[in-house]
């Protein structure tokens, strides 16, 4: 018997939905039950990494307790040759959705947070609308024929910082996406390049 509901993948048109079972993941019911009532009650933040149109889509989710994973993806996916492309060239959104008590409190766009310094080009500053004044062929051409060094700045101070109740590791959290609730373990993409995690939908 499948306890999980069907499961909207999204990101790709041939994948629509997907039937998962609780013993696919090694749940019991009761266990399932359990650890659903204590994640109502949890803060998390869900970083969000979207392109929407174009040969570059991305859509992933990730589930984190604190500021500090939240930077260290941050950093780590704009130093990544496919992040910072997309992120630079393809107009790609970075928001972060933070959730207290298991309820969404409110959205906020990173750009205004990240700057990128190419050597030889100068900081790049980003705003609400994302990477702002870039000539996209200039700086394109001038990273692929130089390979630069590429030096990404993100600061958190202006955000809010989650102090209690905070979401555990092997948790499950309820998240927004795209006017529905969909369920989430910490620290795990929504999505990945191949057609996405399974994602259960209590």
């Amino acid at each position: 018997m499948c306890f999980w509901d069907f499961v909207h993948i999204g990101r790709y048109p041939n994948i629509k939905r997907k039937e998962i079972f609780l013993s696919d993941v090694g749940f019991t019911k009761e266990e399932f039950n359990k650890i659903k009532y204590e994640c109502s009650e949890r803060g998390y933040y869900v970083l969000r990494f979207s392109v929407e149109s174009g040969v570059a889509r991305r859509a992933e989710y990730l589930v984190f307790s604190t500021l500090q994973e939240v930077y260290e993806k941050v950093i780590s996916d704009l130093h990544d040759g496919f992040g910072f492309h997309v992120f630079m060239f393809y107009g790609e959104s970075v928001a972060l959705d933070i959730y207290e008590k298991g309820r969404l409190l409110k959205s906020v766009d990173l750009h205004p947070y990240i700057s990128v310094n190419i050597k030889g080009l100068g900081k790049i500053m980003c705003d609400e609308n994302g990477v702002k004044d870039l000539d996209v062929e200039k700086v394109r051409e001038f990273v692929y024929n130089n390979e630069p060094d590429i030096d990404i700045t993100f600061t958190t101070d202006h955000l809010p910082n989650l102090e209690e109740n905070l979401i555990k590791h092997g948790e499950i959290a309820d998240v927004h996406s795209e006017g529905s609730i969909i369920k989430m373990r910490y620290g795990i993409d929504m999505f990945d390049g191949d057609g996405g995690y399974n994602i259960p939908h209590f």
